[in-house]
Protein backbone atom coordinates (compact mmCIF):
# COMPACT_ATOMS: atom_id res chain seq x y z
CA UNK A 1 0.00 0.00 0.00
CA UNK A 2 1.24 3.41 -0.95
CA UNK A 3 2.17 5.47 2.05
CA UNK A 4 0.24 8.44 0.84
CA UNK A 5 -2.77 6.75 0.80
CA UNK A 6 -5.40 8.17 2.98
CA UNK A 7 -7.88 5.32 3.46
CA UNK A 8 -5.44 2.94 5.35
CA UNK A 9 -8.58 0.07 4.76
CA UNK A 10 -7.35 0.00 0.98
CA UNK A 11 -5.65 -2.42 -0.82
CA UNK A 12 -4.43 -1.39 -3.82
CA UNK A 13 -4.30 -4.04 -6.76
CA UNK A 14 -0.82 -2.82 -7.91
CA UNK A 15 0.48 -4.57 -4.73
CA UNK A 16 -1.65 -7.39 -4.91
CA UNK A 17 -1.74 -8.91 -8.44
CA UNK A 18 -4.38 -11.66 -7.20
CA UNK A 19 -6.93 -8.93 -5.44
CA UNK A 20 -6.60 -7.32 -8.67
CA UNK A 21 -9.04 -10.21 -10.41
CA UNK A 22 -11.40 -9.27 -7.40
CA UNK A 23 -12.30 -5.20 -7.83
CA UNK A 24 -15.07 -5.75 -4.89
CA UNK A 25 -12.52 -7.29 -2.62
CA UNK A 26 -11.61 -3.43 -1.05
CA UNK A 27 -12.02 -3.47 3.11
CA UNK A 28 -11.33 -6.14 5.33
CA UNK A 29 -13.05 -6.35 8.98
CA UNK A 30 -14.66 -8.26 11.54
CA UNK A 31 -17.81 -9.65 11.33
CA UNK A 32 -20.33 -7.33 13.24
CA UNK A 33 -21.57 -8.79 16.36
CA UNK A 34 -24.67 -10.51 16.42
CA UNK A 35 -24.17 -10.30 12.99
CA UNK A 36 -25.26 -13.51 11.29
CA UNK A 37 -23.63 -15.00 7.77
CA UNK A 38 -20.79 -16.60 6.10
CA UNK A 39 -17.55 -14.09 6.10
CA UNK A 40 -14.99 -14.85 3.54
CA UNK A 41 -12.03 -16.12 4.52
CA UNK A 42 -8.80 -14.82 2.29
CA UNK A 43 -5.52 -16.08 2.52
CA UNK A 44 -3.72 -14.33 -0.43
CA UNK A 45 -1.69 -17.31 -1.07
CA UNK A 46 0.32 -17.39 -4.58
CA UNK A 47 -2.12 -18.86 -6.36
CA UNK A 48 -5.21 -18.88 -4.76
CA UNK A 49 -8.10 -17.24 -2.50
CA UNK A 50 -9.02 -20.02 0.46
CA UNK A 51 -12.18 -20.67 1.58
CA UNK A 52 -10.49 -22.89 3.82
CA UNK A 53 -9.71 -22.28 8.35
CA UNK A 54 -6.77 -23.32 9.01
CA UNK A 55 -6.36 -26.75 6.57
CA UNK A 56 -6.58 -25.02 3.21
CA UNK A 57 -3.84 -22.19 2.62
CA UNK A 58 -3.02 -21.96 -0.92
CA UNK A 59 -5.49 -24.04 -2.16
CA UNK A 60 -7.98 -23.37 -4.58
CA UNK A 61 -12.17 -23.48 -4.17
CA UNK A 62 -12.35 -25.99 -6.90
CA UNK A 63 -10.53 -28.20 -4.53
CA UNK A 64 -12.30 -27.90 -1.43
CA UNK A 65 -14.71 -30.51 -0.28
CA UNK A 66 -18.64 -29.33 0.29
CA UNK A 67 -19.68 -28.17 3.54
CA UNK A 68 -17.31 -24.92 3.75
CA UNK A 69 -18.06 -21.83 5.85
CA UNK A 70 -15.98 -19.30 5.37
CA UNK A 71 -14.49 -17.31 7.93
CA UNK A 72 -11.06 -16.53 9.28
CA UNK A 73 -7.61 -15.17 7.58
CA UNK A 74 -4.91 -17.37 8.07
CA UNK A 75 -1.23 -15.36 6.78
CA UNK A 76 -0.41 -17.25 3.67
CA UNK A 77 2.71 -16.63 1.59
CA UNK A 78 1.55 -13.66 0.16
CA UNK A 79 0.63 -12.10 3.38
CA UNK A 80 4.14 -12.97 4.78
CA UNK A 81 5.68 -11.15 1.89
CA UNK A 82 3.94 -8.29 2.49
CA UNK A 83 5.14 -8.03 6.26
CA UNK A 84 8.85 -8.83 5.11
CA UNK A 85 7.91 -5.71 2.70
CA UNK A 86 6.70 -3.60 5.74
CA UNK A 87 3.48 -3.85 5.78
CA UNK A 88 2.07 -3.76 9.36
CA UNK A 89 -2.27 -4.42 10.68
CA UNK A 90 -4.09 -3.37 13.67
CA UNK A 91 -7.20 -3.29 14.87
CA UNK A 92 -9.71 -0.33 15.66
CA UNK A 93 -12.43 -0.15 18.18
CA UNK A 94 -15.53 -0.66 16.16
CA UNK A 95 -13.72 -4.06 14.76
CA UNK A 96 -11.39 -3.09 11.66
CA UNK A 97 -8.62 -4.07 10.34
CA UNK A 98 -6.56 -1.28 9.08
CA UNK A 99 -3.59 -1.76 7.01
CA UNK A 100 -0.68 -0.14 6.39
CA UNK A 101 1.99 -0.14 3.97
CA UNK A 102 5.74 0.58 4.63
CA UNK A 103 4.85 2.43 7.83
CA UNK A 104 3.06 1.84 11.17
CA UNK A 105 -0.24 3.76 11.00
CA UNK A 106 -0.42 7.06 11.92
CA UNK A 107 -2.90 8.08 14.68
CA UNK A 108 -4.16 10.34 12.78
CA UNK A 109 -5.09 7.47 10.04
CA UNK A 110 -5.95 5.24 13.03
CA UNK A 111 -8.69 7.94 14.10
CA UNK A 112 -9.84 8.92 10.61
CA UNK A 113 -10.54 4.87 9.94
CA UNK A 114 -12.59 5.04 13.26
CA UNK A 115 -10.33 4.93 15.94
CA UNK A 116 -8.30 2.71 17.94
CA UNK A 117 -4.82 2.01 18.70
CA UNK A 118 -1.83 1.59 15.91
CA UNK A 119 0.08 -1.57 16.20
CA UNK A 120 -2.24 -4.02 17.80
CA UNK A 121 -2.52 -7.58 16.02
CA UNK A 122 0.84 -6.35 14.01
CA UNK A 123 1.82 -9.60 11.34
CA UNK A 124 5.54 -9.93 12.09
CA UNK A 125 7.49 -12.14 9.10
CA UNK A 126 8.56 -14.47 11.63
CA UNK A 127 4.76 -15.03 12.81
CA UNK A 128 2.68 -17.19 12.17
CA UNK A 129 -0.19 -16.41 14.36
CA UNK A 130 -3.66 -15.76 12.52
CA UNK A 131 -5.02 -11.87 11.98
CA UNK A 132 -9.01 -12.58 12.22
CA UNK A 133 -10.62 -10.30 9.41
CA UNK A 134 -13.62 -10.42 7.67
CA UNK A 135 -15.08 -9.14 4.23
CA UNK A 136 -17.54 -5.89 4.80
CA UNK A 137 -21.01 -8.04 3.09
CA UNK A 138 -22.39 -8.75 6.54
CA UNK A 139 -26.54 -7.58 6.33
CA UNK A 140 -26.06 -6.17 2.74
CA UNK A 141 -26.00 -8.14 -0.84
CA UNK A 142 -22.07 -8.96 -1.30
CA UNK A 143 -22.64 -8.31 -5.36
CA UNK A 144 -20.27 -6.98 -8.16
CA UNK A 145 -21.55 -7.97 -11.89
CA UNK A 146 -18.10 -7.48 -13.38
CA UNK A 147 -17.20 -10.67 -11.46
CA UNK A 148 -20.50 -12.15 -11.17
CA UNK A 149 -20.81 -12.65 -7.72
CA UNK A 150 -23.77 -12.47 -6.10
CA UNK A 151 -25.10 -14.30 -2.54
CA UNK A 152 -27.41 -12.81 -0.14
CA UNK A 153 -26.39 -12.89 3.66
CA UNK A 154 -26.34 -16.51 5.03
CA UNK A 155 -25.29 -18.18 1.68
CA UNK A 156 -21.78 -19.61 2.01
CA UNK A 157 -20.49 -18.54 -1.39
CA UNK A 158 -17.04 -18.21 -2.69
CA UNK A 159 -15.26 -16.39 -5.67
CA UNK A 160 -12.63 -19.08 -7.64
CA UNK A 161 -9.93 -16.64 -8.93
CA UNK A 162 -9.15 -19.58 -11.25
CA UNK A 163 -12.45 -20.02 -13.04
CA UNK A 164 -14.25 -16.76 -12.19
CA UNK A 165 -17.07 -17.96 -11.11
CA UNK A 166 -18.76 -17.58 -8.15
CA UNK A 167 -19.61 -20.89 -6.24
CA UNK A 168 -22.46 -21.72 -3.39
CA UNK A 169 -21.70 -24.34 -0.81
CA UNK A 170 -24.99 -26.87 -2.76
CA UNK A 171 -22.14 -26.30 -5.91
CA UNK A 172 -19.35 -27.32 -4.28
CA UNK A 173 -20.38 -30.35 -2.54
CA UNK A 174 -22.02 -31.70 -4.94
CA UNK A 175 -18.99 -30.96 -7.46
CA UNK A 176 -17.17 -32.89 -4.48
CA UNK A 177 -19.55 -36.06 -4.03
CA UNK A 178 -19.02 -35.98 0.04
CA UNK A 179 -21.36 -38.00 2.33
CA UNK A 180 -20.87 -38.13 5.71
CA UNK A 181 -17.79 -39.97 7.09
CA UNK A 182 -17.47 -43.41 9.90
CA UNK A 183 -15.38 -42.24 12.44
CA UNK A 184 -13.59 -44.38 15.50
CA UNK A 185 -12.24 -42.20 18.34
CA UNK A 186 -10.19 -44.15 20.69
CA UNK A 187 -9.25 -43.35 24.45
CA UNK A 188 -7.34 -45.08 26.92
CA UNK A 189 -7.49 -42.88 30.14
CA UNK A 190 -10.14 -43.70 32.39
CA UNK A 191 -10.26 -40.42 34.36
CA UNK A 192 -12.37 -37.99 32.79
CA UNK A 193 -10.63 -34.22 32.65
CA UNK A 194 -10.21 -31.26 29.81
CA UNK A 195 -9.55 -34.13 26.95
CA UNK A 196 -11.90 -36.18 27.81
CA UNK A 197 -14.57 -33.40 27.71
CA UNK A 198 -12.72 -32.21 24.05
CA UNK A 199 -13.59 -35.54 22.91
CA UNK A 200 -17.13 -35.56 24.19
CA UNK A 201 -17.68 -32.03 22.66
CA UNK A 202 -16.03 -32.76 19.55
CA UNK A 203 -18.51 -36.16 18.60
CA UNK A 204 -21.49 -34.45 19.80
CA UNK A 205 -20.61 -31.78 17.39
CA UNK A 206 -19.66 -34.03 14.67
CA UNK A 207 -22.85 -36.13 14.51
CA UNK A 208 -24.67 -32.90 14.52
CA UNK A 209 -23.08 -32.28 10.93
CA UNK A 210 -23.99 -35.58 9.66
CA UNK A 211 -21.06 -38.03 10.33
CA UNK A 212 -21.06 -41.73 12.18
CA UNK A 213 -19.01 -41.54 15.18
CA UNK A 214 -18.24 -44.66 17.57
CA UNK A 215 -15.72 -44.84 20.29
CA UNK A 216 -13.39 -47.05 21.90
CA UNK A 217 -12.57 -46.81 25.61
CA UNK A 218 -11.34 -49.16 28.87
CA UNK A 219 -14.69 -50.31 30.79
CA UNK A 220 -14.11 -47.83 33.67
CA UNK A 221 -13.94 -44.79 31.71
CA UNK A 222 -16.16 -41.83 32.54
CA UNK A 223 -15.94 -40.91 28.92
CA UNK A 224 -17.66 -44.13 27.85
CA UNK A 225 -20.19 -43.86 30.23
CA UNK A 226 -20.67 -40.46 29.30
CA UNK A 227 -20.93 -41.16 25.24
CA UNK A 228 -23.18 -43.99 26.00
CA UNK A 229 -25.70 -41.58 27.71
CA UNK A 230 -25.43 -39.10 24.97
CA UNK A 231 -26.37 -42.04 22.18
CA UNK A 232 -23.02 -42.99 20.63
CA UNK A 233 -21.92 -46.98 20.18
CA UNK A 234 -19.20 -47.27 22.73
CA UNK A 235 -17.16 -50.40 22.52
CA UNK A 236 -15.06 -51.79 25.90
CA UNK A 237 -11.63 -52.99 25.54
CA UNK A 238 -9.24 -53.67 28.62
CA UNK A 239 -5.86 -51.63 27.21
CA UNK A 240 -3.47 -52.00 30.26
CA UNK A 241 -0.67 -54.39 30.30
CA UNK A 242 1.49 -56.89 28.01
CA UNK A 243 -1.18 -59.01 28.13
CA UNK A 244 -4.31 -56.96 26.86
CA UNK A 245 -2.12 -55.74 24.10
CA UNK A 246 -2.60 -58.77 20.98
CA UNK A 247 -5.68 -58.91 22.48
CA UNK A 248 -6.68 -55.47 22.11
CA UNK A 249 -4.80 -55.11 18.50
CA UNK A 250 -6.80 -57.61 17.51
CA UNK A 251 -10.23 -56.61 18.74
CA UNK A 252 -9.63 -52.87 17.13
CA UNK A 253 -8.55 -54.54 13.99
CA UNK A 254 -12.14 -55.98 13.56
CA UNK A 255 -14.33 -52.95 14.83
CA UNK A 256 -12.61 -51.18 12.44
CA UNK A 257 -12.52 -53.36 9.64
CA UNK A 258 -16.43 -54.51 10.47
CA UNK A 259 -17.58 -50.61 10.63
CA UNK A 260 -15.49 -49.92 7.81
CA UNK A 261 -15.02 -47.02 9.73
CA UNK A 262 -13.04 -43.86 6.98
CA UNK A 263 -11.02 -42.21 10.23
CA UNK A 264 -9.56 -43.59 13.27
CA UNK A 265 -8.79 -40.54 15.68
CA UNK A 266 -6.45 -41.56 18.80
CA UNK A 267 -5.60 -39.72 21.47
CA UNK A 268 -3.77 -40.95 24.04
CA UNK A 269 -0.24 -43.11 23.63
CA UNK A 270 -1.59 -46.28 24.70
CA UNK A 271 -4.65 -46.57 22.57
CA UNK A 272 -2.65 -44.99 19.52
CA UNK A 273 -0.02 -47.59 19.50
CA UNK A 274 -3.24 -50.47 19.95
CA UNK A 275 -5.34 -48.53 17.48
CA UNK A 276 -3.37 -47.66 14.64
CA UNK A 277 -2.00 -51.37 14.70
CA UNK A 278 -4.96 -52.30 14.22
CA UNK A 279 -5.88 -49.76 11.96
CA UNK A 280 -3.46 -50.82 9.76
CA UNK A 281 -3.96 -54.14 9.56
CA UNK A 282 -7.74 -53.56 9.19
CA UNK A 283 -6.72 -51.15 5.90
CA UNK A 284 -8.42 -47.99 7.69
CA UNK A 285 -7.68 -45.35 5.15
CA UNK A 286 -6.82 -42.56 7.72
CA UNK A 287 -5.12 -42.25 11.09
CA UNK A 288 -4.94 -39.13 13.07
CA UNK A 289 -3.56 -38.57 16.08
CA UNK A 290 -4.50 -35.60 18.48
CA UNK A 291 -2.08 -34.21 20.59
CA UNK A 292 -3.53 -32.36 23.65
CA UNK A 293 -0.64 -31.99 25.73
CA UNK A 294 2.31 -29.74 26.34
CA UNK A 295 5.06 -32.15 27.85
CA UNK A 296 7.92 -32.80 25.99
CA UNK A 297 7.70 -35.20 23.45
CA UNK A 298 10.33 -38.23 23.91
CA UNK A 299 9.50 -40.38 20.49
CA UNK A 300 8.20 -39.60 17.36
CA UNK A 301 6.90 -43.20 16.96
CA UNK A 302 3.50 -42.49 17.44
CA UNK A 303 3.04 -39.05 15.49
CA UNK A 304 4.77 -40.13 12.53
CA UNK A 305 5.31 -43.73 12.00
CA UNK A 306 1.76 -44.87 13.16
CA UNK A 307 -0.17 -42.32 12.69
CA UNK A 308 -1.19 -40.97 9.37
CA UNK A 309 -1.45 -37.16 10.28
CA UNK A 310 -1.79 -35.35 13.85
CA UNK A 311 -4.06 -32.81 14.88
CA UNK A 312 -2.21 -30.44 17.71
CA UNK A 313 -5.15 -28.19 19.65
CA UNK A 314 -2.42 -25.40 19.75
CA UNK A 315 0.13 -23.72 17.71
CA UNK A 316 2.58 -23.64 20.42
CA UNK A 317 2.04 -27.82 20.31
CA UNK A 318 2.75 -28.20 16.72
CA UNK A 319 5.59 -26.34 17.41
CA UNK A 320 6.69 -28.69 19.55
CA UNK A 321 5.87 -31.71 16.81
CA UNK A 322 7.42 -29.59 14.38
CA UNK A 323 11.12 -29.39 16.51
CA UNK A 324 11.04 -33.13 17.35
CA UNK A 325 11.17 -34.21 13.56
CA UNK A 326 7.56 -33.94 12.16
CA UNK A 327 6.85 -32.98 9.14
CA UNK A 328 4.90 -29.67 8.28
CA UNK A 329 2.37 -31.30 6.13
CA UNK A 330 1.01 -33.64 8.48
CA UNK A 331 0.46 -31.60 11.28
CA UNK A 332 -2.54 -29.29 11.42
CA UNK A 333 -3.33 -26.66 14.19
CA UNK A 334 -7.35 -27.22 15.45
CA UNK A 335 -7.59 -25.84 18.95
CA UNK A 336 -9.68 -27.31 21.71
CA UNK A 337 -13.94 -27.28 21.22
CA UNK A 338 -15.01 -24.81 24.12
CA UNK A 339 -18.88 -25.37 24.87
CA UNK A 340 -19.90 -21.61 25.79
CA UNK A 341 -21.46 -21.25 29.30
CA UNK A 342 -25.10 -19.63 29.89
CA UNK A 343 -25.25 -16.35 30.30
CA UNK A 344 -27.71 -15.97 32.88
CA UNK A 345 -27.57 -13.88 35.92
CA UNK A 346 -26.86 -15.32 39.30
CA UNK A 347 -24.62 -14.82 42.56
CA UNK A 348 -25.18 -18.40 44.29
CA UNK A 349 -21.16 -19.05 44.34
CA UNK A 350 -21.02 -15.54 46.39
CA UNK A 351 -24.09 -16.33 48.62
CA UNK A 352 -22.43 -20.10 48.90
CA UNK A 353 -18.99 -18.50 50.03
CA UNK A 354 -20.97 -15.31 52.20
CA UNK A 355 -18.86 -13.33 49.75
CA UNK A 356 -20.23 -9.53 49.62
CA UNK A 357 -22.01 -8.68 46.82
CA UNK A 358 -19.85 -5.64 46.44
CA UNK A 359 -16.77 -7.38 47.13
CA UNK A 360 -14.13 -7.77 44.07
CA UNK A 361 -13.81 -11.33 43.01
CA UNK A 362 -10.75 -12.70 41.49
CA UNK A 363 -11.42 -16.43 40.55
CA UNK A 364 -9.30 -19.53 39.41
CA UNK A 365 -10.83 -22.94 37.81
CA UNK A 366 -8.64 -25.16 37.50
CA UNK A 367 -7.80 -29.18 38.90
CA UNK A 368 -5.21 -28.66 42.06
CA UNK A 369 -2.15 -29.89 40.78
CA UNK A 370 1.48 -28.04 40.76
CA UNK A 371 1.96 -27.00 37.53
CA UNK A 372 -1.18 -24.91 37.82
CA UNK A 373 0.40 -22.08 39.71
CA UNK A 374 -2.09 -22.31 42.71
CA UNK A 375 0.47 -21.32 45.13
CA UNK A 376 1.84 -18.34 43.25
CA UNK A 377 -1.83 -16.96 42.98
CA UNK A 378 -2.25 -17.10 46.31
CA UNK A 379 0.93 -15.47 47.04
CA UNK A 380 0.10 -12.79 44.65
CA UNK A 381 -3.13 -12.15 46.52
CA UNK A 382 -1.82 -12.12 49.59
CA UNK A 383 0.53 -8.97 48.49
CA UNK A 384 -2.45 -7.14 46.74
CA UNK A 385 -5.02 -7.67 49.96
CA UNK A 386 -4.04 -5.06 51.37
CA UNK A 387 -3.84 -2.43 48.97
CA UNK A 388 -7.72 -3.97 47.77
CA UNK A 389 -9.22 -4.64 50.80
CA UNK A 390 -12.39 -6.08 49.74
CA UNK A 391 -11.18 -8.31 47.09
CA UNK A 392 -11.28 -12.10 47.58
CA UNK A 393 -9.82 -15.19 46.04
CA UNK A 394 -12.26 -18.06 45.24
CA UNK A 395 -10.39 -21.36 43.81
CA UNK A 396 -12.82 -23.76 42.14
CA UNK A 397 -11.31 -27.59 41.74
CA UNK A 398 -9.78 -30.37 43.37
CA UNK A 399 -7.10 -32.47 43.64
CA UNK A 400 -5.11 -34.34 46.62
CA UNK A 401 -2.45 -33.58 48.13
CA UNK A 402 -2.14 -30.64 47.10
CA UNK A 403 -5.34 -29.16 47.92
CA UNK A 404 -4.92 -29.47 51.38
CA UNK A 405 -1.05 -28.24 51.31
CA UNK A 406 -2.63 -24.95 49.75
CA UNK A 407 -5.54 -24.61 52.57
CA UNK A 408 -2.44 -25.30 55.06
CA UNK A 409 -0.64 -22.10 52.94
CA UNK A 410 -3.82 -20.14 53.36
CA UNK A 411 -3.60 -21.21 56.99
CA UNK A 412 -0.41 -19.51 57.51
CA UNK A 413 -1.15 -16.22 56.22
CA UNK A 414 -3.78 -15.49 59.34
CA UNK A 415 -6.70 -15.48 59.81
CA UNK A 416 -7.92 -12.02 58.30
CA UNK A 417 -6.64 -13.16 55.06
CA UNK A 418 -7.93 -16.59 55.46
CA UNK A 419 -11.16 -15.76 55.54
CA UNK A 420 -10.73 -13.83 52.04
CA UNK A 421 -9.58 -16.36 50.33
CA UNK A 422 -12.09 -19.33 49.52
CA UNK A 423 -11.82 -23.19 48.33
CA UNK A 424 -15.25 -23.48 46.21
CA UNK A 425 -14.16 -27.25 45.38
CA UNK A 426 -15.06 -29.29 42.12
CA UNK A 427 -17.98 -27.93 40.63
CA UNK A 428 -19.94 -29.53 37.34
CA UNK A 429 -21.79 -26.07 36.63
CA UNK A 430 -17.97 -24.03 35.60
CA UNK A 431 -20.62 -21.47 34.12
CA UNK A 432 -22.35 -20.61 37.69
CA UNK A 433 -18.70 -20.06 39.32
CA UNK A 434 -17.45 -17.33 36.57
CA UNK A 435 -20.56 -15.47 37.39
CA UNK A 436 -19.37 -14.67 40.98
CA UNK A 437 -16.05 -13.77 39.52
CA UNK A 438 -14.84 -9.77 38.80
CA UNK A 439 -11.33 -11.18 37.27
CA UNK A 440 -10.15 -14.65 36.04
CA UNK A 441 -6.72 -15.88 37.08
CA UNK A 442 -4.71 -19.02 36.22
CA UNK A 443 -0.63 -18.60 36.69
CA UNK A 444 -0.35 -22.23 35.09
CA UNK A 445 3.08 -23.10 34.40
CA UNK A 446 2.45 -25.60 31.55
CA UNK A 447 -0.81 -26.00 29.15
CA UNK A 448 -1.23 -27.42 25.65
CA UNK A 449 -4.19 -24.92 25.21
CA UNK A 450 -6.07 -23.66 28.03
CA UNK A 451 -10.09 -23.79 27.51
CA UNK A 452 -11.14 -22.27 30.75
CA UNK A 453 -9.83 -18.93 29.67
CA UNK A 454 -11.47 -19.05 26.31
CA UNK A 455 -14.35 -19.88 28.87
CA UNK A 456 -13.99 -17.10 31.12
CA UNK A 457 -14.10 -14.59 28.26
CA UNK A 458 -17.06 -15.88 26.95
CA UNK A 459 -18.54 -14.46 30.41
CA UNK A 460 -16.99 -11.39 29.73
CA UNK A 461 -14.19 -11.71 32.40
CA UNK A 462 -10.70 -9.97 32.30
CA UNK A 463 -8.24 -12.75 31.79
CA UNK A 464 -4.86 -13.48 33.46
CA UNK A 465 -2.62 -15.91 31.96
CA UNK A 466 0.51 -17.06 31.46
CA UNK A 467 3.56 -17.01 28.67
CA UNK A 468 3.40 -20.62 28.15
CA UNK A 469 2.25 -23.19 25.89
CA UNK A 470 -1.07 -22.05 23.88
CA UNK A 471 -2.13 -19.52 26.66
CA UNK A 472 -1.61 -16.38 24.07
CA UNK A 473 -3.27 -18.41 22.10
CA UNK A 474 -6.39 -18.10 24.34
CA UNK A 475 -6.79 -14.39 24.29
CA UNK A 476 -5.63 -11.17 22.65
CA UNK A 477 -2.69 -9.91 25.24
CA UNK A 478 -3.08 -5.66 26.68
CA UNK A 479 -6.97 -6.42 25.13
CA UNK A 480 -8.47 -8.58 26.45
CA UNK A 481 -6.42 -9.70 28.69
CA UNK A 482 -2.89 -9.58 30.32
CA UNK A 483 0.00 -12.34 30.37
CA UNK A 484 2.76 -12.59 32.77
CA UNK A 485 5.95 -14.63 32.91
CA UNK A 486 5.25 -18.14 34.73
CA UNK A 487 6.67 -18.61 38.52
CA UNK A 488 6.45 -14.91 39.15
CA UNK A 489 4.27 -14.00 41.84
CA UNK A 490 5.42 -10.37 41.78
CA UNK A 491 4.60 -9.93 37.98
CA UNK A 492 1.38 -11.87 38.89
CA UNK A 493 0.34 -9.41 41.58
CA UNK A 494 1.22 -6.01 39.01
CA UNK A 495 -1.77 -7.43 37.20
CA UNK A 496 -3.57 -8.51 39.83
CA UNK A 497 -3.38 -5.16 41.38
CA UNK A 498 -4.21 -3.44 37.85
CA UNK A 499 -7.84 -4.80 37.30
CA UNK A 500 -8.51 -4.36 41.01
CA UNK A 501 -7.91 -1.24 41.06
CA UNK A 502 -9.50 -0.02 37.47
CA UNK A 503 -13.46 -0.69 36.76
CA UNK A 504 -13.36 0.92 32.98
CA UNK A 505 -10.36 -1.61 32.02
CA UNK A 506 -12.08 -4.44 33.63
CA UNK A 507 -14.99 -3.44 31.63
CA UNK A 508 -13.07 -2.86 28.54
CA UNK A 509 -11.14 -5.96 28.65
CA UNK A 510 -14.07 -8.31 29.42
CA UNK A 511 -16.08 -7.14 26.74
CA UNK A 512 -13.10 -7.76 24.13
CA UNK A 513 -12.79 -11.01 25.19
CA UNK A 514 -16.44 -11.61 25.10
CA UNK A 515 -16.98 -10.61 21.69
CA UNK A 516 -13.96 -12.55 20.17
CA UNK A 517 -15.16 -15.86 21.59
CA UNK A 518 -18.76 -15.20 21.56
CA UNK A 519 -19.64 -13.05 18.53
CA UNK A 520 -17.02 -14.63 16.32
CA UNK A 521 -17.56 -18.22 17.50
CA UNK A 522 -13.50 -18.52 16.88
CA UNK A 523 -13.48 -21.96 19.47
CA UNK A 524 -16.92 -23.07 19.61
CA UNK A 525 -17.26 -27.32 19.01
CA UNK A 526 -19.20 -26.16 15.99
CA UNK A 527 -16.64 -24.47 14.36
CA UNK A 528 -14.07 -26.90 15.67
CA UNK A 529 -16.07 -29.81 14.39
CA UNK A 530 -15.97 -27.86 10.91
CA UNK A 531 -12.24 -27.63 10.93
CA UNK A 532 -11.80 -31.12 11.69
CA UNK A 533 -14.29 -32.54 8.85
CA UNK A 534 -12.38 -30.13 6.89
CA UNK A 535 -8.82 -31.88 7.66
CA UNK A 536 -10.10 -35.42 7.43
CA UNK A 537 -11.53 -34.52 3.87
CA UNK A 538 -8.63 -33.11 2.40
CA UNK A 539 -6.35 -35.75 4.22
CA UNK A 540 -8.03 -38.66 2.83
CA UNK A 541 -8.04 -36.81 -0.58
CA UNK A 542 -4.34 -37.25 -0.12
CA UNK A 543 -4.36 -40.37 0.94
CA UNK A 544 -6.30 -42.00 -1.66
CA UNK A 545 -4.32 -39.63 -4.37
CA UNK A 546 -1.35 -41.13 -3.00
CA UNK A 547 -2.53 -44.91 -2.90
CA UNK A 548 -3.66 -44.29 -6.54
Amino acid sequence: MSSSSRNPHAIQASRTPLLARLPAIQTLSYQQPGARGAPLLVDAGPEVLSADVGSGAGRALSELPGGYRLDTLLPGPRLQAWARGGARFSLSRDGQVQVGWGRQLAATEVEAAGGGEPGLAVLEPEETRYLEAYLLWQGRRWSDAEDGIDAGPGEASAFDPLSGQARTRACVAESAGLSGLRILHTEAATSFGGQEFCIYKEMVAMRERGHHLEAVCQPQAELGGRLREAGFKVHNLLMDGPVNFLRGVSALRRVLRGGRFDVLNTHSRRDTVLASIGARLAGTPLIVRTRHLAKPINSLYAYTWLAHRVIAVSRYVRGQLLEGGARPEAVEVIHSPVSMPPERPGACLRRELSIPPEAKVVGCVAVMRADKGHEDLIEAFSRVSRRHADAHLVLVGDGMPLAEQLRERVRALGQALARRIHFAGRRKDVGTALRAFDVFALPTRREAFGTVFVEAAAMGLPVIGTQVGGVPETMMPGRSGLLVPPNDPGALAQALDLLLGDAALRRRMGEAGRARVRDLGLFTPARVAQDVENVYHRWLSERRGTAA
